[in-house]
């Protein structure tokens, strides 16, 4: 069934323009779609920041897929170790890929969403094809020479590069920095992370409010100097006001990481196999600002708080790293906590009171930017 690289399997008779046409969601800060892994339904997120796709390691031993060996892949916190196996057909939107090999990890992205996410698509999959991500309407159309809907008006071309893991490098400009690369990372929920010696290196967070944050990475985790930048372009296209997390730990040779939340404010059409990237403005998006200060972990029927942002309201009420959270507004924590949208409660909008119902008491958390 593997073919020597992924491809598209196509399929006989005349073959649909897109190739690949699928809705997503936008959950938690992943881009969740469904597709099937050897004839299995499964839920699968999008990371462009990962060379191979990754599959969990139990749905990996339930399809009885082989161990290749081990490889070893560049983060943020420096080189990661993980198995590879395969051979797998991965199909999406209709279309099937052959994947020779694939990363087994319990990665934390699978976890972020809470819905059982079961593959990771990497960099090998969206080399196969020109890909656009509608975020409008929340599709995801793929084929080889694809061009979007309406036709390339408004769109900005971006040459791309790759450094030495592989991962996508585009040009950045920053107040003061200046043009300075950065990794384009649709796996990231996290808008911008920075290396921490870089903001300090030009004082990006000088006059600025400044707090602090946590980011898990496939890396491991760290607490990080959460702040807003004023303005980035890319392209020449600005975003203002983006959020951003410093990370004291950087091994990336590129300062920046682009996560989803910036690539969002864009209509984004990938084509990574001629070093290519398009971009066209989506009027009036903005960002999804934590304004609790709490970093929650699901645990099915409740939330454990592993982070408190200082200076946020959460500090102000109280709330303890390590706390319990059973219930929002009087509403308990349960199945439906990511996908009928609860986890929005969090994002605003900002002076609105939420009630918190921890282990031992409630709470009221009155949301607002504390950075």
């Amino acid at each position: 069934m593997a073919s020597a690289s992924p491809g598209i399997v196509r399929e006989p008779g005349p073959e649909p323009e897109p190739c690949i046409d699928a809705p997503f969601e936008l959950i938690a800060g992943a881009i969740v779609l469904a597709a099937r892994v050897d004839g299995r339904p499964v839920v699968a997120m999008i990371d462009s920041g990962i060379p191979v796709s990754l599959i969990e390691p139990r749905l990996a031993a339930a399809l009885g897929l082989v161990r290749h060996g081990a490889a070893i892949f560049g983060s943020e916190h420096g080189p990661v170790s993980a198995d590879l196996v395969g051979p797998l057909r991965l199909a999406i939107g209709g279309r099937s890929l052959d994947l020779p090999t694939v990363i087994a990890a319990d990665a934390p992205m699978l976890h972020q969403t809470g819905i059982g996410a079961a593959i990771v698509i990497g960099r090998d999959v969206l080399r196969t094809a020109v890909f656009e991500f509608d975020f409008e309407q929340r599709r995801l159309r793929a084929s080889q020479g694809h061009q979007p809907a309406g036709g390339w008006g408004g769109y900005v071309r971006m040459p791309t590069t790759t450094d030495a893991n592989g991962r996508v490098v585009v040009e950045v400009d920053l107040p003061v920095a200046g043009r300075s690369p950065a990794i384009l990372d649709l796996g990231s929920n996290t808008a911008v992370m920075m290396s921490g010696a870089f903001a300090r290196r030009h004082r990006l967070t000088h006059g600025l409010a400044v707090s602090t944050g946590m980011i898990a990475t496939l890396g491991g985790v760290s607490q990080t100097v959460a702040f807003s930048l004023p303005s980035l372009a890319i392209g020449g296209l600005a975003v203002r006001d983006i959020p951003v997390d410093a990370l004291p730990h950087w091994s990336s040779p590129q300062p920046i990481n682009l996560g989803l939340e910036v690539l969002r404010q864009f209509r984004l059409v990938l084509d990574l196999a001629n070093n290519v990237i398009w971009l066209r403005p989506i009027r009036g998006a903005v960002f999804d600002r934590e304004m609790s200060g709490l970093l929650v972990a699901y645990r099915g029927s409740w939330l454990e708080v592993v982070h408190v942002a200082r200076g946020s309201p959460a500090e102000q009420a109280g709330v303890a790293r390590g706390a319990h959270i059973l219930a929002i507004d009087g509403a308990p924590i349960g199945d439906d906590y990511f996908g009928g949208g609860v986890w929005r409660w969090r994002y605003g909008p900002a002076e609105r009171c939420v009630l918190v119902g921890l282990r031992d008491r409630t709470t009221s958390l009155c949301l607002r930017r504390y950075y």
